[in-house]
């Protein structure tokens, strides 16, 4: 056999060592890509009825001292109910838009963003413009009509 054929001992322990270094490698992307393909707490979803749930407590802190416990109107004009003219918004966009920088109106645009939201999905569920369990998209509200 040619002499320039021959493949020193050394270069197979250290060909050994590079084929385990590529084995381990891809061992961990594989690991790496399958925790990034599950699904993320962060990215739960929530629907109109949980909203509504969790922005009756809002609505009672902060709106119906106008509003009326029921949304039926005092101070304020009616919100819930068959009185209620929240359609001139509609849509939960411009609900939402509004509500944001006008409500509560002795301190407007100071509750967070997500109690907003609560206080919007528990509007849209008492009027009969959401079902309890659509998801709540905060970036589609102009998808949901104010209709009944």
């Amino acid at each position: 056999m040619a002499q320039w054929c021959h493949i020193p001992s050394e270069w197979s322990s250290l060909r050994m060592a590079f084929l385990a270094m590529s084995a381990l490698v891809i061992v961990v992307l594989l690991a790496t890509v399958g925790t990034a393909c599950q699904p993320s707490e962060s990215k739960k979803v929530v629907t109109f009825g949980q909203y509504a749930d969790e922005g009756k407590a809002v609505f009672t802190q902060n709106c119906a001292k106008c509003h009326g416990d029921q949304g039926q109107g005092g101070v304020g004009p009616a919100i819930m109910g068959t009185s209620a003219t929240l359609q001139k918004f509609d849509t939960a966009q411009g609900l939402n838009a509004f509500i944001t920088v006008a409500m509560p109106m002795d301190a407007p645009g100071t509750l967070s963003p997500q109690d907003y939201q609560r206080v919007l999905g528990y509007l849209m569920v008492q009027n009969g413009f959401a079902v309890r369990d659509t998801p709540f998209n905060a970036e589609k509200l102009q998808d949901y009509q104010l209709k009944r």
